[in-house]
């Protein structure tokens, strides 16, 4: 190749990679303006799914100290919005503010369900549904609410909507978790398909307990006639499950109203604990740890006087701070569980 050739070569070689780097930069910018607007759609109705999930249009704002309302989110220096990447958002301080807009495109009313999927431990939720800066509608939930004072008496928080031909509604949420871990998993429903879906969910849950009614009757029985401690060790981890089952899918104040009047022990947080404490002292019973095993035997002892202790505080703690050490613990007590059981297999 002849050096006027070359040097042409390298000139136009440049210029492309200068186009390409100014033309990736341009895309890089436009991506990176347009993502919060593309972080956050309306969802439009009418939708042909009965089930529809809203966390792709969802922004949510924390408030860990709990300063702000849902009127002072326009405050400059209030909690700041952001799209949401994940619908877990685990042990949550203080509260929680969420917003997505509904728009209705069609030419006739559309109605719907809302529920918070997954969120049956919530304590407070407030729901709001905005036209521009005019209040349209305002509705309470939660599991620190009585029953017969929601607006629909569901496991889960649920509200049924309006959105007129061609309107756009913003809706607020503000939530106060109380200590448990919070699944923001908003979903709009079809009413016939929430109602069906509704029932089949209480038909499970309540097989689900009969099943482990029937399982700690038949040790209860087994443990009162042969007087094996183990036994009666596995009737109360049952009844500590279907406990914190109950509470966590909201049957417990759906049937005994709100939470502050059901009683503490009737709590999550006090049966988790009372469940591993019953774990612990299962294995030591029906493994005989005290003679085959001591040092598993020892931990373990010390396992099941903290969690009584916890167990006990719990009562009085700061409910995010025992689920933070039941967390923390459960780990290591299940572990050395399964070492002792494999332990006492090969001796």
């Amino acid at each position: 190749m002849l050096p006027s050739q070359t040097r042409r070569f390298e000139t136009a070689a440049r210029r492309v990679r200068g186009h390409l780097g100014h033309g990736l930069l341009s895309l890089l910018v436009a991506v990176c303006s347009a993502a919060p607007t593309l972080a956050q759609p309306a969802v439009e109705l009418p939708v042909a799914e009965q089930r529809w999930p809203v966390p792709g249009a969802l922004a949510v704002a924390k408030d860990p100290d709990a300063r702000w309302t849902l009127d002072q989110l326009e405050d400059p220096e209030g909690p700041s919005f952001l799209p949401m990447t994940q619908s877990n958002l685990g042990l949550v301080k203080g509260q929680v503010f969420a917003r997505f807009r509904v728009h209705n495109s069609s030419d006739q009313t559309v109605h719907k369900v809302l529920e918070l999927q997954h969120s049956a431990m919530l304590g407070s939720v407030e729901l709001r549904v905005m036209d521009g800066d005019t209040l349209v509608e305002r509705w309470y939930g939660g599991a620190a609410r009585p029953a017969n004072k929601r607006m629909l008496d569901t496991p889960n928080p649920a509200f049924a909507l309006s959105f007129p031909a061609g309107s756009e509604r913003t809706l607020l949420l503000h939530l106060e978790p109380q200590g448990s871990p919070l699944s923001l998993y908003p979903t709009l429903w079809d009413t016939p398909a929430f109602l069906r879906e509704v029932q089949l969910q209480q038909a499970v849950l309540w097989c689900y307990f009969g099943f482990l009614l029937v399982m700690a009757l038949y040790n209860l029985v087994l443990f009162v006639t042969l007087r094996e401690s183990a036994r009666g060790y596995l009737v109360g981890f049952i009844a500590t499950n279907i406990l914190m089952g109950a509470a966590s899918w909201g049957i417990t104040t759906q049937l005994l109203g709100r939470t502050d009047a059901v009683g503490p022990w009737f709590a999550y947080v006090p049966n988790a604990f009372l469940m591993l404490l019953f774990t612990q002292q299962f294995t030591r019973s029906a493994l005989e740890t005290r003679t085959r095993t001591p040092r598993c035997d020892r931990a373990l002892r010390w396992f099941g006087r903290f969690y009584l202790l916890m167990a006990l505080c719990s009562l009085g703690l700061e409910p995010r701070l025992a689920m933070q050490i039941f967390a923390a613990t459960f780990a290591p007590c299940l572990a050395i569980c399964t070492v002792t059981g494999l332990a006492s297999a090969i001796s």
